[in-house]
């Protein structure tokens, strides 16, 4: 079975010949090129979700704690003045051009490993394209729900306490 074959079941139907045309670029080249990916810009943590990234995702979402600890260090030193350009370079740097120009790598390499960690018990053409299936593809409720979580926190955090 070809490695088109392979990555083509775990991509699923979501923009295959897409992801197809990248993966063999990188093969082709032995490593993950560069390139930029628009839904991972604008939908960040999403684009994660739906894609199966689930470890760059909770590191996408606790990103900006560690920027805001890094940015509290000039405090610190007692350079004041500069902790919140450092904090908006980082994280503007780390959500705005690191996770779109190496999306497309980071699901290449999830992808690349998925397919290595199949179990060798796994006998067929068929059973394999199966398994990477059910591995791979998107998760499309995955992201909806995040949303609706962040909704209802939302709605139940008052604006403002006060007291009485």
């Amino acid at each position: 079975m070809s490695n088109r074959d392979l990555y083509a079941a775990i991509i699923g139907h979501a923009k295959t010949s897409y992801y197809l045309a990248y993966f063999e670029r990188a093969d082709t080249r032995g490593y993950a090129p560069l390139s930029w990916n628009w839904p991972a810009f604008f939908l960040g943590m999403f684009w994660l979700l739906y894609r199966k990234q689930y470890q760059w995702a909770l590191i996408f979402l606790l990103f900006p704690n560690l920027a805001m600890a890094i940015s509290y260090l000039p405090n610190l030193l007692g350079i004041e003045g500069i902790g919140n350009p450092i904090f908006l370079v980082l994280v503007f740097g780390f959500m705005g051009v690191f996770i779109p120009l190496f999306a497309n790598g980071i699901y290449y390499k999830w992808a690349k490993s998925k397919i290595e960690k199949a179990p060798s018990d796994v006998s067929g053409e068929a059973a394999l394209k199966e398994f990477l299936s059910n591995r791979g593809g998107v998760n499309r409720h995955l992201p909806f729900m995040v949303v609706l979580i962040i909704l209802i926190i939302t709605m139940l955090t008052p604006l403002s306490q006060t007291t009485a």
